[in-house]
């Protein structure tokens, strides 16, 4: 090889070397197992990173209320073939107090993709130490006894 022509070729070897690889843009799709929650429950977490981001790799969960605080609810680990993940959270507690629409977040890097639920909290008590709901079922009950009482009475 001649000394230019082999002093171009180190020259593109170095060059090559140098230059950063391309950064990879993901698309991040995930999804609950369910639209609604309430009280406490489990939250399923499913999703794909693609083009799959290859071994030793997560994504990170996190859900925004309907008052705009966000807390991390973990990681998953990406499968490195396909690109799937898989995980869970639990409702309830200091941070699901509100009713209404929260976020779900999966980030990788830069990329990110969101699904949203609704959440109610548990039913509160009234001071007898019932839920709302055992009390409105009291009441409609009343309201059967009575409608059948005065359909005896005629």
């Amino acid at each position: 090889m001649k000394p230019l022509t082999m002093l171009a070729t180190l020259a593109l070897v170095t060059l090559l070397m140098a230059t950063p690889a391309l950064a990879v843009s993901y698309t991040i799709t995930v999804s609950t197992n369910a639209s609604s929650y309430t009280g406490t429950a489990a939250v399923d977490v499913t999703g794909t990173v693609s083009p799959s981001p290859g071994p030793s790799q997560s994504v990170f969960l996190q859900v925004t209320n309907p008052g705009g605080q966000t807390v991390p609810v973990g990681a998953a680990a990406v499968d490195p073939t396909t690109g799937a993940f898989s995980g869970s959270f639990n409702t309830g507690g200091t941070y699901f107090t509100a009713m209404g629409t929260y976020t779900l977040t999966a980030t990788l890097g830069a990329a990110s993709g969101t699904t949203t639920f609704t959440y109610t909290p548990a039913t509160s008590t009234s001071g007898s130490g019932i839920s709302q709901t055992q009390y409105k079922d009291i009441i409609g009950n009343i309201t059967a006894l009575s409608t059948q009482i005065t359909a005896l009475q005629s």
